[in-house]
């Protein structure tokens, strides 16, 4: 991973991950489909765990 796509957000990794499956609607090769659907799996990950690091930890209520 190279050390632009470490300072992604999760919206820019989401639309890399669009763009990849629309470009994947428009090639025939199956090889470059299944490589394109797997880049965006890969993208839809990383933004994924982005959000979840991103997430506050949940706080515990005090006793009553």
């Amino acid at each position: 991973m190279s050390h632009n796509e470490r300072e992604l957000q999760s919206a820019d990794l989401r639309q890399l991950a669009a763009k990849c499956r629309r470009l994947a609607t428009e090639f025939y090769d199956a090889e470059t489909v299944t490589k394109l659907r797997q880049m965006a799996a890969d993208y839809d990950r990383l933004a994924y765990s982005k959000e979840q690091e991103s997430r506050p930890a949940p706080q515990r209520m005090p006793d009553a």
